[in-house]
């Protein structure tokens, strides 16, 4: 059963496609905000660059549907009206947002890979939502295969970018897989450009990101090698940590359902206990993530490169702290 096309509430009629693009929308800002919590960069100035993003989005839609009914009035015949409007704001609206967010990223001298890694991830979420309106709103079984396709892509892709992808390359994989989803399932007028336009992007994206991974560590053999071992062995002792701290877990210990709960002070102290755990834990899982990311670096033959300037770690800092991913500068601007 198809939900109705419009919701009505008292005199107030809101179309139901718009309440899954907000909700979309609300999961893209929490999205990029978090994931560029998660990488370090300042919270407040990834707010803003969501915010100010979604405002430029929302103009140029409106711009752009504007511009397309100015058309049909002046010349019937022109070339651009075979373009489909819808199609053609959203692109639109994604490049502006695009170079909206490439201008702040080299003010703020970020990483550009990694902050469009989080916007691929934000975007993601967002067609997520839309398909699935489409799909319970108009019964577009398409949708199912698209909605496939890009959980497919966080599952084998955006969920593991920065560790066991390089950053950058899931960009790319965005946008690949945006255009596939494109060509096959909507083939609305104009599809082939908005195709090559995200493939074109995307490729770009690539051959940047593949060039600059071109730039290799000069480190002696023995010092990497001597940095390996220490990593693989911090690896190995934060590996034991997470097992430890899960057989502290208050939540699952045995016998805790045996009448243990419905003793207040007991359970206030479990409560406690838990919320300590889950900070410890929390903690151990950062720092094995950033472990591992240093041993992939390795694996890459980038170790000792910042990540986000591309200039070389200085190798004091290294023998201090192994697992710098980023020069002093730049970790202390993140």
């Amino acid at each position: 059963m198809l939900l109705p096309p419009q919701i009505y509430i008292g005199s107030t009629t809101i179309n139901t496609m718009w309440f899954f693009i907000a909700m979309g929308a609300l999961f893209y800002m929490f999205t990029v905000w978090y994931e560029g919590k998660k990488d370090g960069f300042d919270t407040d100035r990834v707010f803003d660059l969501i915010f100010i993003s979604i405002v430029v989005a929302i103009l140029s839609v409106i711009f752009t549907n504007y511009w397309f009914q100015r058309l049909q009035i002046v010349a019937y015949t022109s070339v651009l009206l075979k373009l489909d409007a819808t199609a053609f704001a959203v692109t639109l609206a994604s490049l502006v947002s695009l170079g909206i967010f490439t201008y702040f990223i080299r003010k703020w001298k970020w990483s550009i890979y990694r902050v469009m890694d989080d916007f691929s991830m934000g975007i993601n979420f967002l067609l997520i939502f839309a398909a699935t309106g489409r799909l319970l709103v108009f019964g577009e079984l398409k949708q199912i295969a698209v909605i496939t396709c890009l959980l497919l892509l966080y599952t084998r892709f955006l969920r593991f970018r920065g560790y066991r992808f390089p950053s950058g390359y899931v960009f790319t994989s965005f946008l690949y897989t945006t255009a596939l989803c494109l060509l096959v399932f909507f083939r609305v007028s104009g599809y082939l450009l908005f195709f090559l336009v995200l493939v074109t992007i995307g490729t770009a994206n690539l051959y940047f990101r593949r060039k600059r991974s071109m730039i290799k560590s000069s480190l002696p053999l023995d010092f990497l090698n001597l940095i390996k071992g220490k990593l693989t062995t911090k690896d190995k002792e934060l590996k034991n940590q997470q097992e430890l701290l899960k057989e502290e877990d208050a939540y699952l210990q045995e016998g805790r359902a045996e009448g243990n709960s419905e003793i207040i002070d007991e359970a206030i102290l479990e409560d406690s206990q838990k919320e300590i755990t889950d900070v410890k834990m929390n903690a151990v899982r950062s720092m094995r993530l950033q472990v591992r990311k240093a041993l992939a670096f390795l694996k890459l033959g980038r170790y000792g490169i910042c990540e986000v300037c591309g200039q070389p770690i200085d190798k004091a800092r290294l023998e201090f702290y192994p697992e710098a991913t980023k020069c002093v500068e730049c970790a202390g601007k993140q």
